[in-house]
């Protein structure tokens, strides 16, 4: 290499000589976190797996919508969770009113009421598949506007009637207001709507603003607080922007299966000559007459007809393994929409000892957690709703202590009822000997309506009352004792019941004429 004799730089003549040309005279070092083969490229710019990235595809509500509707895996994923949260419903609780919790539930339920549960189960299905939903409660009554919070504390006692519920979806409730200062419980959160009711192609209603606290809110999933793509602008995503793929791979596949279950077995017909006979004009077609005659031929006399140098063979496509692959892409499916394959395909538990329990503790857990988390607060607040109202089953009157409970989604059989009251009934009996509970409380929680109580609800007034008598009781023994103490009893009872005398030691002062006489007597005679 020449060197310059001014700079004295070598090779390019950019860089002096040891000047490696790093402004900061350190060496360069390459990073990696993984295993680099410069040969095959693996861990390289080479390697395939370099231009693999993922790509969400998001999925908006109206595809969504369109899938469900078409779909039987997607209408299934969407609608089994919401229809087992009710499908045994919940059971109303006035301590001490049944005749009360009838009417309620008749104001609550079906055949002239709000159809609460119908509306639940619609509200909870549309949050899966769009993202989120509303119900809102028609009021009627001397309250706020509906831009204004309603406060049931405060404006509970002006309802006068719910007359009815109504499902809003997402593409109707366009977020106007958020909830923006930070130690508000409800932060980032949607404070006003924006309603524009879809009319099904009817003439168009104006568009009036709703405060969030009218909404009965039922929210889909979402991971971030910003509004991602494919959500609508303050929802979040459907269930089955995850695993829509995964469902289009699965009807594809049984397509595929289908046709190939189609051409399972194909006739070939071997013709002599076929070649030239194609060759002539005409010849296609006098083929084509010729397969045709054996056909009818074959269908009439159940026989082929064929020339001595024809042949004639079925050829057959091989399935096998295509069973195996079906249930592993439904083991995707599974897998994707967070679901079990006996609840997703209606398929039996396989393998040693199977016996589905584990697939049914699974989907109770996951209904408990979606009741409670979910369906409670709305459930309850619609209830109260119903019982504010003037016109409603209570007169405007919210009985106290009321709750709600989710009924056992597990049937149990004759015996494991049994084996359970027997272990109520020796629970109540140490509580009852302990005196936490009395046996009218025992008896009226478990048998005081016409379903068997699961827990024993206490009576405090009646505790009180009971408590104040026994307080008096005491006090009417304390003093019976003292008195019986000043007549020289003891104010105990043997066995019998009989008072016990108290034997009192006394002794009698003589007088003076005695002590005389007693002096007078000689203690020799």
């Amino acid at each position: 290499m020449a060197t310059d004799p001014k700079s004295g730089r070598t090779g390019n003549g950019r860089f002096g000589t040891g000047n490696p040309g790093n402004p900061r005279s350190k060496k360069r070092e390459l990073r990696t976190d993984g295993l680099v083969n410069a040969f095959t490229g693996h861990g390289t710019s080479r390697d395939r797996r370099s231009y693999t990235k993922h790509r969400t595809k998001p999925l908006s509500d109206t595809a969504a919508l369109d899938l469900a509707r078409g779909n039987w895996i997607a209408k299934r994923i969407v609608g089994w969770l919401p229809k087992e949260c009710f499908r045994k419903g919940y059971t109303l609780t006035i301590p001490g009113k049944p005749e009360l919790v009838k009417k309620v539930s008749t104001a609550i339920g079906g055949a002239g009421g709000l159809r609460l549960n119908w509306h639940m189960k619609r509200a909870g299905a549309m949050a899966r598949v769009a993202g989120g939903s509303a119900l809102f409660p028609a009021l009627e009554g001397s309250l706020p506007k509906l831009s204004e919070p309603l406060d049931l504390e405060a404006d509970g006692h002006k309802i006068l009637k719910v007359k009815a519920l109504h499902l809003l979806e997402p593409r109707e409730l366009t977020p106007v207001k958020f909830y923006g200062d930070i130690e508000h419980p409800k932060f980032r959160q949607p404070e006003l709507f924006e309603v524009w009711p879809l009319t099904g192609g009817m003439a168009t209603t104006r568009a009036v603003i709703v405060h969030e606290s009218r909404l009965l809110m039922f929210r889909g999933e979402r991971l971030s607080a910003e509004s991602l793509p494919g959500q609508r602008w303050g929802w979040d995503d459907n269930v089955l922007t995850p695993v829509h793929e995964a469902i289009y791979d699965y009807g594809t596949s049984w397509g595929s299966a289908a046709t190939i279950l189609q051409n399972y077995s194909q006739r070939v017909i071997k013709f002599a000559q076929l070649a030239e006979m194609l060759k002539e004009e005409g010849g296609e077609a006098l083929i084509q007459k010729r397969v045709a005659n054996i056909d009818m031929i074959a269908n009439v006399l159940r026989a082929l007809p064929l020339d001595a140098e024809d042949d004639l063979v079925n050829v057959t496509t091989s399935v096998g393994g295509l069973a195996e692959l079906l249930v592993e892409l439904a083991q995707v499916v599974s897998a994707a929409a967070d679901m079990t394959m006996t609840r997703l395909f209606g398929r039996a538990a396989a393998g040693l000892n199977a016996t589905g329990e584990g697939d049914a503790n699974s989907d109770h857990d996951r209904i408990e957690t979606e009741q409670t988390d979910v369906y409670t607060d709305p459930v309850e607040s619609a209830i109260r709703m119903v019982m504010l109202s003037k016109d409603g089953p209570t007169g405007g009157k919210e009985p106290p202590d009321w709750s709600v409970g989710w009924n056992p989604l597990r049937q149990q059989s004759a015996k494991e009822v049994a084996e359970t009251r027997k272990i109520d009934a020796e629970a109540d009996q140490i509580r009852i000997d302990s005196g936490v509970i009395t046996r009218r409380d025992a008896a009226k929680s478990r048998y005081g309506s016409d379903k068997y109580g699961d827990s024993i609800t206490v009576d405090w007034k009646e505790w009180e009352k009971q408590e104040k008598i026994d307080q008096e009781r005491a006090a009417d023994i304390a003093a019976s004792a003292d008195d019986l103490a000043a007549l020289g009893r003891s104010g105990e009872v043997d066995e019998n019941g009989k008072p016990v005398a108290r034997v009192v030691q006394s002794r009698r002062v003589p007088d003076d004429d005695e002590v005389d006489d007693e002096d007078d007597k000689d203690p020799l005679v």
